[in-house]
Formats: structure tokens, C-alpha cells, sequence
């Protein structure tokens, strides 16, 4: 018995070490650099060397080494990784994919961004955060989205990565979807105006950008399982238009898959989606990754498709998944250098030049920058009708009523969360206009209902700040598929 209890006891200390060391080693993680070494760069002067040296690359690569191209890390570092940075730090880590020491081929990182840069250095303390897209749709302004795309993409450099998770181009349609603010709209006609320009920008700044999610994705707790049956002329007529649009003209880098169905399929190893519509009828030829974290079920189903790097970390492009489809015949070695080099011939252009001493954190929400966002602010507000309310009268009494108007609500904490320097709430704008504008200000979080009335009976202006939280209107993370709607 004591011999027991000793090992038991010996087993939980090497367990209790082997979790303090994945903890510490997932929170002071390597950073890589993203660029060629200049000895081989240096010889890449056009499109047919890229393509001459991917090729080299990927007859020198052994099996293993194919298949590490074709997902983000391995799933225990990177499991470590993410809840040592989400709980310890509050920040989104780096997932380095796709590097090969031998070969020298760098990793891609990649940065949600729809309204601001997601993933961000140890010493970055926020960055520059922009209204929600919903919010920017409503300035019918593609111009003015393409210099928020600019300053995303340089802040997305300035932290170390050059994959753009964005722009979410999903048309609106069920009131509950929790990525609701991070699309423009309902209009497959705006949603491709503004896909387009948040593409055009970001690919400008040699980032590659990665509209999302393909396709038909509008549901929230069901997403992982529902299967979205959709006629052809619909699908053709309202779901895809933006995404073509963008895919054609755009021209990103790369394409992120919807975790849902559609008509059967799982759009993580969907062929009707992911092959003859996107590549052989749209022509596009960057590369797809799947969603993060169960955006893919079957890695044999997934290489037929066409679905290229597996994300965030290796699951179904597991080896032994893979080498067992080889050997039965399934599929062959021949589909996986496909995949890899579509992947390499697409990145390697956007790893050429090293940009980091161009984009410095002295960068990052400068005066510019927060002009800028300052503008969108502005553009993205909607008035539907004035009656001699606005402007507000100087030295009148103002109530300002609501939680929200003192709460900091910029947008979801899921994956579009970004960290912001500083937020202006509302009731913190209203009361810099008092001071200007000598009038009375009182608030109230509207939780004391006789308060609140009270409050804007006796005022001669009233301010009531509504609307949805993150706990209303924001990704519902969830790891279980059984959860339905």
C-alpha cells in the first residue's frame, strides 16, 4: 500500500510539472519571424522562381512535412498556448503555421480583425478599435472602409502577423446570430461593395486577407451542427454574390470555411463549395482554411474537397488519418502536394520583404490612426428623423438615461474582440459636453424605472442609450455539437 500511495504521489508531481511547463512555455511562446531569409528571397525576382522553388520545396519534403503544411500547430502546445495567453494574459497569441526549419520556409500568423487588430505582441497594451462593421455599413462609405482596412492590416503588421481574418461577409438573416455586428448587412449588393474595398485594402498593405465564412453562415448555437438547406437560385442569387464579388475582384490570399452545412455537406470538406464553385467556376487560387476549432470532421473528406490548412491546430490532418487514407487508396500523396503548394505559392509572395522596422508599435493607435476611427464613429451614426431635437440647446437640462451609456461596449468579446487603449462611453462624451455647454446632467442606469421617468420629466432634454451587449449579440463559444438552437 505505501509503495502505491508513493507512486501515485510521484504520477500526480509529473503531472502537476508537465502542466506547469506546457503553462509557462504556451505564455513565453518563441516568436518567429514571417520573412524569407535574404539568401533566398534574394533569388525570387518573379512569379515562375516562387513557383520553380515551391516545387523544389515540396519534392524534398517528406510526408510528415507535407501534412505539417496543411495545419496550425500541434494541438497540445497550441491547446497550452491559448488558455495560458486567454486566462494569465487577456490577449490572443500567435499560432504560428506552416514553418519548416530545414527547408526555410517562415510561418503565416493569423489576426481576427474586423475591427481591430485581435492578435498582439506581449508589450502591446490595446490598439486601434474601429466602430463594428454593422455600424460602418450604415455609412454606405466603401472608401472610408478601405482606410479602416489600412490602418487594421498596419496594426495587424505592427504585432507580428500577416493573415487578416477578415472581412465577415455573411448576409445577415436570423436576428440571434451572434456574429451579427460583424458583418455590414442584409444586402448581398452591400455586403460585396464593402467586401471588396476591406480586401483591396488589406491586400495593398502585403497582408493577405481572408473573408469569412464560406458559406451561409447566420445561425449561433447551432452552427456546429445545423444544415442549412438552401435551393440553388437562392444560394446563387443571395448568399454568394458578395463572396464571388469579392473573391473575383479582391483577390485575397486566402478563404475561411463555415463551421454549418449546407444541403449535406459540411462546409469544412464541402466539394460543391470549396472546389467547383470557388476554384473551377470563380477561378480563385489562394488557399482555404477552415474555422477555428471544429470548422472540419473528416480530414480524408476534407483533402477530396479541398479545404488546405486545418485551424488552429492539428485534428483530422492528423498523420496517421492521413497516411491510412494514402494507403487505402483514398486518396493520394499527389492531393497533398496540391494542397501545399497551392498554400506556399500563394504565402511565399507576402514573405519576400522583411517589414519590421516599417511597422514599429509606435505605430499603433497613433493621432492618425484615431482620427480615423474617430471618422468612422461619426459616418456610422443613422439619424431617422429630427423633429427641433437636435442640436441639443446649450445651457438646458439633459438627462441621460441607460447602463449602457456607462459601459464600455465596443463590440463581442468572442474571436472580433480586440484590446482598445481607451474607450469614451457615452455618459464620459456627455459630460465633456456639459462642461462646453453649461447644462445640467443627470444619469441614470434606467434600473430604477420611477428614477429614470422621473429624471426625464423634469428635463428639457432627454438621451436614452439602448441596444445589445456582447451577452445579447456576440459569438456563442461552445465545444459541444449537441447544442441546438
Amino acid at each position: 500500500m505505501k509503495w502505491i500511495l508513493l507512486g501515485l504521489l510521484v504520477l500526480i508531481v509529473l503531472v502537476l510539472i508537465t502542466v506547469a511547463i506546457l503553462y509557462f512555455r504556451g505564455l513565453f511562446y518563441t516568436h518567429y519571424p514571417l520573412h524569407l531569409s535574404p539568401e533566398i528571397s534574394e533569388k525570387l525576382k518573379s512569379e515562375e522562381d516562387i513557383d520553380s522553388l515551391v516545387c523544389e520545396w515540396v519534392e524534398d519534403m517528406s510526408l510528415k512535412e507535407k501534412i505539417d503544411q496543411m495545419y496550425g500547430e500541434r494541438k497540445v502546445p497550441a491547446m497550452a498556448k491559448l488558455y495560458a495567453n486567454f486566462v494569465r494574459a487577456g490577449r490572443f497569441p500567435h499560432v504560428y503555421v506552416g514553418r519548416n526549419k530545414r527547408l526555410g520556409i517562415p510561418p503565416w500568423v493569423l489576426s481576427d480583425g474586423p475591427r481591430g487588430a485581435r492578435v498582439v505582441d506581449n508589450d502591446v497594451k490595446g490598439v486601434t478599435v474601429f466602430p463594428v462593421a454593422m455600424a460602418r455599413g450604415a455609412s454606405w462609405n466603401p472608401e472610408l472602409e478601405r482606410r479602416i482596412n489600412t490602418v487594421i492590416a498596419r496594426e495587424i503588421k505592427c504585432n507580428g502577423a500577416n493573415y487578416a481574418a477578415t472581412p465577415c461577409i455573411n448576409l445577415l438573416r436570423h436576428p440571434a446570430w451572434g456574429r451579427a455586428q460583424e458583418t455590414y448587412g442584409e444586402d448581398p449588393w452591400l455586403l460585396g461593395e464593402f467586401g471588396l474595398a476591406a480586401v483591396q485594402a488589406i491586400e495593398a498593405e502585403n497582408v493577405m486577407a481572408c473573408p469569412k465564412h464560406f458559406a451561409v453562415n447566420s445561425l449561433e448555437n447551432s452552427r456546429w451542427i445545423v444544415d442549412v438547406k438552401v435551393e440553388e437560385r437562392a444560394l446563387r442569387e443571395v448568399y454568394l454574390p458578395h463572396f464571388k464579388k469579392t473573391i473575383q475582384e479582391g483577390k485575397p490570399a486566402s478563404l475561411m470555411s463555415a463551421y454549418n452545412s449546407v444541403n449535406g455537406d459540411f462546409c469544412g470538406h464541402n466539394k460543391y463549395l470549396l472546389t467547383d464553385i470557388l476554384r473551377d467556376e470563380w477561378g480563385f487560387e489562394g488557399f482555404v482554411s477552415s474555422d477555428w476549432i471544429n470548422g472540419t470532421y473528416d480530414g480524408i473528406a476534407s483533402v477530396k474537397a479541398g479545404m488546405d490548412v486545418e485551424m488552429p491546430w492539428q485534428n483530422v490532418y492528423a498523420y496517421k488519418k492521413i497516411k491510412k487514407g494514402i494507403k487505402t487508396g483514398e486518396i493520394k500523396e499527389a492531393d497533398l502536394d496540391k494542397i501545399v503548394k497551392r498554400s506556399l505559392k500563394t504565402r511565399l509572395p507576402y514573405a519576400l520583404k522583411d517589414e519590421s522596422k516599417d511597422f514599429t508599435k509606435e505605430m499603433i493607435a497613433n493621432s492618425e490612426h484615431k482620427k480615423i476611427a474617430l471618422e468612422a464613429a461619426e459616418e456610422s451614426m443613422v439619424l431617422i428623423k429630427n423633429e427641433d431635437v437636435l442640436p441639443f440647446t446649450p445651457r438646458q437640462s439633459l438627462a441621460l438615461i441607460g447602463r449602457l451609456a456607462d459601459l464600455p461596449n465596443t463590440g463581442d468579446h468572442g474571436s472580433s474582440d480586440c484590446p482598445s487603449k481607451f474607450v469614451v462611453t457615452p455618459l464620459m462624451g456627455f459630460l465633456d459636453w456639459e462642461k462646453m455647454a453649461n447644462t445640467g446632467l443627470t444619469y441614470s442606469d434606467g434600473s430604477d424605472l420611477n428614477e429614470a421617468k422621473t429624471l426625464a420629466s423634469e428635463a428639457e432634454q432627454v438621451v436614452i442609450v439602448v441596444g445589445y451587449t456582447y451577452e445579447q449579440e456576440g459569438e456563442y463559444m461552445i465545444g459541444d455539437r449537441s447544442a441546438v438552437v
